[in-house]
């Protein structure tokens, strides 16, 4: 099957450029090959992965040099994918610090990816991302299931035996929590922590339980876990009586209470679903607004 084996860039300084991958993205630096009779040098600098990137210098040939950061028609950048949406952010900031110019973001973009944009010393766009294919599922809808409730309950009292934590310290939420409405067969559950990020003891008790840390999977001010198995959770930690937790509440007890607006969100799911969104990240996008409609509605309410 063919596969793109490298990508090769011109530079004017090798041993720059290879120390600044080097340095922020752990490529290994590979030995340098030089063609004295051509005044040609390269090297191939390899990252986690297998993916490998040839930096060339030459003497005899004038490369094209174009303004620090230009876009144009054909390769316009490198994706970097450095893990969680914390460390894009980490990152972005590093290289700030550094000197490196940040061009863009770090922000969501319409395609669900959390990535920033900076300029290596050379001047090319480098994309730094999250990883999604660990977040990233299928979506499928199901009718609602009155065992959601026992099951919620059941593991509520399971996280907060093991934890330590009051009961009122745990939500079902989502719409596993809202009879009659359909949804993913994944019960969404809320611990309400007293800080968040939450301290590295938390986040291994959680893990301890069976749960997978996913970061704040594109919300800031959560930490998201999820859990796999006959019955399937996440787990959502938030600070206890902040707006995350405040609003899921909120729009859990509206839509408990309005048919009409569980029809609303119901028709708008399915049609998410029949729009080709079946995976997690875009199915969330394509009801990003109608969730959005709904807390406004659920907090209009409240203050009414």
């Amino acid at each position: 099957m063919p596969r793109i084996e490298h990508i090769a860039l011109w530079t004017s300084d090798i041993d720059r450029l290879a120390n600044f991958y080097a340095q922020y993205f752990g490529a290994t630096v590979g030995a340098k090959y030089a063609n004295r009779a051509k005044g040609f040098e390269s090297r191939f600098l390899e990252f986690d992965g297998g993916a490998r990137l040839e930096l060339m210098q030459t003497s005899t040939l004038q490369p094209l040099v174009l303004e620090r950061g230009a876009q144009r028609m054909g390769l316009t950048h490198l994706a970097i994918t450095v893990g969680a949406e914390r460390r894009v952010d980490e990152l972005t900031s590093l290289l700030r610090e550094a000197g490196f110019e940040v061009v863009d973001g770090p922000r969501r973009t319409g395609d669900g990816y959390y990535e920033s944009v900076v300029l290596d010393p050379d001047g090319n766009r480098i994309e730094l991302s999250a990883s999604i294919s660990d977040l990233e599922e299928p979506v499928s809808l199901v009718p609602h299931r009155t065992a959601w409730a026992a099951e919620a309950q059941a593991e509520m009292r399971r996280i907060a035996g093991a934890l330590g934590l009051p009961p009122g310290d745990l939500q079902h939420i989502g719409s596993t929590a809202v009879a009659q409405l359909v949804a993913k067969p994944v019960i969404d559950l809320m611990l309400g922590a007293a800080e968040c990020p939450p301290p590295l003891s938390l986040t291994v008790a959680v893990a301890d339980l069976g749960y997978e840390a996913v970061g704040e999977a594109g919300v800031a001010g959560r930490a998201y876990f999820r859990l796999r198995g006959a019955s399937s959770f996440n787990l959502h930690l938030v600070g206890k009586g902040g707006e995350h937790w405040r609003n899921n509440i909120r729009l859990r007890d509206y839509l408990r209470a309005s048919p009409a607006a569980r029809e609303q969100y119901a028709q708008a799911k399915l049609a998410a679903l029949s729009s080709g969104a079946t995976t997690l990240l875009s199915y969330s996008t394509a009801k990003a607004a109608i969730v959005a409609t709904l807390l406004q509605q659920a907090l209009a309410g409240d203050n009414g």
